[in-house]
């Protein structure tokens, strides 16, 4: 009952906040988010009372039943919950049907977040200095966008430009990244100004060079909205370095 009360509550916010778009489309996307959620949690909900009687292991949380739903529905959050619970689940949910098929979901992904952690570690900080090793570990604000910037730049327009962008970056990620290397630039002011945090911050005068070194900016922009890199990866990279 909650459940429907809650969903009727969000899809009228969510309507209520299209008066708000022209200036700012947070409130519907807030609202948009809770809709969605209670929605997915009315179906689930409804899908248990029928489904119960014949398959007596249904999934009881949220995440596990997201995944079940597929990818349309598979949250970072329900990603996230899943890694950490593979971390500590029982050896006899390996051979469970519902949850031996979530638990390699969760190896998958954890494999996911130690790949990204060793690329940040090894060749995204390579060369590093100590103050921006010191400043990495702490999420300093004054660095955050130097390294996921410069991470963006390694597979769009650096060493690996061309080799396969990996799934620990976000979908929208990976499809900015390739859409830029499509256009097979070559710039090599862009490797200078993502080569320390202060050439970083000075950015450059020429045109030509700042329009593509934004675009770099905004796909690292785009990675820092949640995801495995700059959350999950970020914080193992810290966890491994000395």
């Amino acid at each position: 009952m909650s459940s429907i009360i809650e969903t009727v509550a969000y899809a009228t916010l969510t309507l209520a906040s299209i008066v708000l778009y022209p200036i700012t489309n947070k409130p519907i996307k807030f609202f948009a988010k809770l809709l969605q959620s209670s929605s997915f949690t009315l179906i689930w909900a409804l899908a248990d009372i029928a489904l119960s009687p014949i398959f007596i292991n249904l999934t009881t949380h949220e995440s596990f039943a997201r995944f079940w739903a597929g990818n349309a529905f598979f949250r970072l959050d329900d990603r996230l919950h899943i890694v950490d619970w593979t971390l500590q689940h029982r050896p006899q949910d390996a051979g469970n049907a519902m949850l031996g098929p979530i638990l390699q979901e969760g190896a998958a992904m954890q494999a996911l977040i130690d790949q990204g952690a060793a690329f940040i570690t090894q060749e995204v900080l390579a060369g590093a200095s100590a103050e921006l090793a010191q400043s990495f570990k702490e999420v300093d604000p004054s660095v955050y966008m130097f390294v996921l910037t410069r991470a963006i730049y390694i597979y769009t327009l650096g060493a690996r430009k061309e080799e396969a962008i990996p799934n620990f970056f976000k979908p929208a990620t990976r499809a900015l990244i390739t859409a830029l290397r499509q256009e097979n630039l070559v710039n090599a002011r862009l490797g200078v100004l993502v080569a320390d945090v202060a050439s970083f911050d000075a950015g450059t005068e020429d045109a030509a060079t700042r329009i593509v070194f934004n675009r770099l900016r905004n796909i690292a922009s785009e990675e820092s909205q949640g995801g495995f890199f700059s959350t999950r990866c970020w914080g193992k990279a810290v966890e491994t370095l000395p």
